[in-house]
């Protein structure tokens, strides 16, 4: 209600704005709304908008792999992980993970393919907001011996971090040529929108500017006190640091008042 409209965005769209499409019920197994109409929905307003002229910015949350994931039924089938020695919660749950992980990769590629070759140049930026669901009290981790809390750089680091991939078509590429290529740094994802306009060499909204000069600085903030300064995993910041972190609580709470 208030973050939203001060970044721009003009319209939304919500669940109840796709009942033309069949009934979800039908649509997935794990009972979220199906990627295989997400996608297509994302790429007809897309289309629809660059011929009338317009410029797309469009920020689209896919809900089908979200956990928790099924322990008692297989909802893609049993062959996406097996060893043999794992419980049976254990399995069920990595099956209707990586299955569901394999539904939505399957019609993401589609939807990559079709913006490949259009003549207007599009940028793609694909991220996860969070780790996967991996059992009550990370029991799935816990079960093959995987860090996956808050001791250690390797825990946090399983726990917390996703990738992020920035993604141009053929005519980006034309306009923007080897950006799209390489590693980018750890970042927490408020980065993630000014890396993208500092990669392509766009001039930086105001908040972006600041974001950018922050960035080196502390490159990631987290709500447990754990940071990552100057690219170094910390819990007590410099005097650098900690003006910063209180500078970015400052212009969050302007920000929504």
């Amino acid at each position: 209600q208030i973050t939203n409209p001060l970044l721009g965005f003009e319209d939304y769209r919500f669940c109840e704005n796709y009942s033309a499409y069949p009934d979800i019920e039908q649509l997935s197994p794990s009972k979220n709304y199906s990627d295989c109409f997400f996608f297509d929905s994302i790429f007809e307003q897309y289309k629809k908008l660059v011929s009338a002229g317009e410029n797309v910015f469009s920020f689209n949350v896919t809900m089908q792999g979200h956990g928790p994931y099924s322990k008692e039924e297989y909802l893609f089938g049993s062959n996406w992980f097996k060893d043999g020695t794992s419980s049976d919660t254990t399995a069920h749950i990595l099956n209707n993970y990586l299955g569901g992980l394999a539904d939505t990769q399957h019609y993401l590629s589609q939807f990559i393919d079709a913006l490949r070759d259009e003549e207007h140049p599009a940028v793609v930026v694909l991220y996860g907001d969070h780790k996967p669901w991996l059992g009550d009290n990370s029991s799935v981790a816990e079960e093959f011996g995987i860090p996956y809390n808050s001791s250690s750089e390797e825990g946090i680091r399983n726990f917390y971090s996703t990738e992020y991939v920035i993604w141009g078509n053929n005519k980006a590429r034309e306009i923007y040529p080897d950006r799209f290529s390489g590693t980018g740094p750890t970042i927490s994802t408020c980065y993630l929108l000014a890396l993208v306009f500092d990669r392509l060499d766009w001039h930086c909204y105001g908040f972006g500017n600041y974001l950018l000069d922050r960035l080196d600085v502390l490159n990631v903030i987290t709500s447990k006190g754990i940071f990552y300064e100057n690219g170094v995993l910390t819990e007590s910041l410099s005097t650098e640091g900690k003006k910063a972190l209180q500078t970015a609580e400052y212009i969050q709470y302007y920000r929504q008042r």
